[in-house]
């Protein structure tokens, strides 16, 4: 029996088909998955799904509740803000800035850290010292002070912001693939390339990095939650997007005197947020353990 299931694993289920397979068991990945995708395509179409351009005043309309309440409207489904502006249609196009800047973030990130993680990695000695002392220097230092730190040098803009919460990501994949590197050049696939001919370029990137991508590509997922999650804090803190731009924590810092007599300018940014973070770690958690193979046949 042990020997057909094996047989049946090996020829009949591809690696590819194992993961979807133990992905779509967690229920709360799929869920995550379902819902950033939702999000996506609404960044994605925002100028044909959205009711107003983000930065359109009704002054004749500003503060109306949600059409549900007294007050409200089917003009402004979730109502508007303090100038007249749709709430709706900020949150739908402040979805395009988290998703294109937490890409951007996540992209640069990953590929910086992933560099210089394995050439440390790979060469040790001071190379390795140098490197991983600068990486334990940020990760000692709370992300977001040191976020802020950069935009107060650099000016509080959306571009900068993207910028700092870029240079704070960069440790987590350092210390990722230098340890990964560490574990896979001592194997023997790699001894046998390096008996081949074959370079130290070729040995790190073509050989040795492949089999080292599993957990980063689990960090870049969650790591969008925690570009989004910055995103939004510095916008909040008057150092990320500035006003009109519709970011999410741009409008939460622009509602919060209305809290208490328009609460629904501070509360539809801040689910988006939520919902989004709560999203993209539900499917991070979903990738890990579908790449885990203990947890796969534990499932």
């Amino acid at each position: 029996m042990s020997t057909v299931s094996h047989t049946d694993e090996v020829y009949g289920k591809s690696s590819f088909s194992l993961f979807v397979r133990a992905f779509v068991q967690n229920k709360g990945a799929v869920i995550g998955l379902l819902f950033i995708i939702l999000l996506t395509l609404a960044a994605i179409f925002a100028p044909y799904i959205a009711p107003y351009d983000p930065i359109q005043q009704f002054r004749d309309n500003s503060l109306q509740p949600p059409m549900w309440l007294e007050g409200g409207s089917s003009q402004f489904i979730l109502g508007t803000d303090d100038l007249g502006r749709d709430i709706l249609s900020r949150i739908i196009y402040g979805a395009r800035v988290s998703i294109l800047n937490g890409l951007i973030i996540v992209a640069i990130s990953s590929m910086i850290g992933v560099f210089l993680g394995t050439i440390a990695g790979y060469y040790g000695g001071v190379l390795d010292i140098v490197i991983s002392r600068l990486v334990d220097i940020i990760m000692s230092l709370p992300s977001l002070l040191v976020a802020i730190a950069v935009v107060a040098v650099l000016g509080p803009s959306l571009k900068n912001a993207a910028l700092a919460i870029g240079v704070i990501s960069i440790p987590s994949y350092v210390r990722l693939m230098r340890i990964g590197v560490r574990i896979e050049k001592s194997k023997d696939y790699v001894t046998a390339s390096r008996l081949l001919g074959a370079g130290n370029f070729k040995l790190m990137f073509a050989n040795i990095l492949p089999n080292t991508l599993t957990p980063v590509a689990v960090q870049m997922t969650l790591g969008f939650s925690s570009a989004i999650l910055t995103m939004s804090a510095l916008g909040f803190l008057g150092m990320g997007a500035q006003p009109p731009a519709p970011e999410w924590g741009t409008m939460l810092s622009e509602s919060t005197r209305y809290f208490l007599s328009a609460w629904w300018t501070v509360t539809f940014p801040g689910l988006a947020i939520l919902l989004t973070v709560l999203g993209f770690n539900f499917m991070g958690d979903g990738v890990r353990d579908a790449l885990d193979p203990k947890l796969r046949q534990s499932n």
